[in-house]
């Protein structure tokens, strides 16, 4: 019988100072660092405890970093340098753990940057970029500059990869921890602008930070795996068809999309 979902748990968000920079508060850092390692521990102990047979990790492809080639597979080692990323692959390592030890149904999905309208986290950039060209707003870019590389990954793909990989049958999870794309290219924010100025004439995109810097030599995310074992397909899988996704979602919102839309 397929699994259902009987409930969702999400760890404590680390703000960016806590992640990037400095605090005086040294106990409040400690805290909100270790929430996340301890959160996925309890989940996992938890479902060892009562029996809960299939556990789905959201993990990222922020567990590469360091040391990476031009193109990204399941295969390539993960050398995170964020401490987001650090938990994360803690997080499959620990998952790997309970499935070995007790059996648990564990599965994970390492994400592209989830995009879609509303996304304004901190780090994701791309979105808002998108979303405000869309509804002709001007857009400043708090969290990227020109250099900043992103693979996007729409969000109701986000949602059916999950739903894929978790109703496939257990015999079928080879891999475990699968890289899951929409668009599986790296672009820069400077691409990107150039794209949606090209869709939509007259935008305009400036960056807080317009500082640039050698942009991370990774060019592809390869999730040939997942495509592999659970047969995933994602159905936004280029720049275009991601931002007509956001039209789409926008049509009622946009006050010059309609009009400029390119054909």
């Amino acid at each position: 019988m397929p699994p259902e979902i009987k409930a969702t748990a999400h760890p404590p968000r680390i703000s960016p100072e806590l992640e990037g920079k400095e605090t005086s508060d040294l106990l409040a850092r400690s805290r909100s660092i270790m929430a996340l390692p301890r959160c996925r521990h309890h989940i996992l102990e938890a479902a060892r405890l009562f029996g809960v047979r299939q556990v789905m990790f959201a993990s990222s492809v922020g567990t590469y970093g360091l040391g990476a080639g031009d193109t990204i597979t399941d295969d390539t080692i993960q050398r995170p340098f964020t401490f987001y990323g650090c938990a994360k692959l803690w997080g499959e390592g620990v998952g790997g753990w309970y499935s070995r030890k007790y059996g648990l149904d564990f599965r994970s999905l390492r994400y592209a940057q989830m995009v879609g309208p509303g996304v304004r986290t901190s780090w994701h950039w791309a979105p808002a970029m998108i979303e405000d060209t869309i509804l002709g707003r001007p857009h400043e870019s708090v969290e990227g500059n020109p250099d900043a590389t992103v693979s996007m990954i729409y969000i109701s793909d986000a949602a059916r990869a999950a739903d894929a990989m978790m109703q496939a049958p257990r015999e079928r999870i080879k891999t475990m921890n699968y890289n899951v794309m929409g668009d599986g290219r790296v672009i820069t924010a400077r691409e990107l602008e150039a794209y949606l100025k090209s869709r939509y004439p007259g935008t305009v995109i400036t960056y807080r930070r317009p500082e640039t810097g050698k942009p991370p030599n990774v060019k592809r995310y390869d999730d040939a795996a997942a495509r592999r074992e659970w047969g995933w397909k994602p159905q936004f899988d280029s720049t275009e068809s991601i931002v007509s996704a956001f039209e789409r979602a926008l049509e009622g919102r946009a006050y010059r999309g309609n009009a400029m839309r390119a054909k």
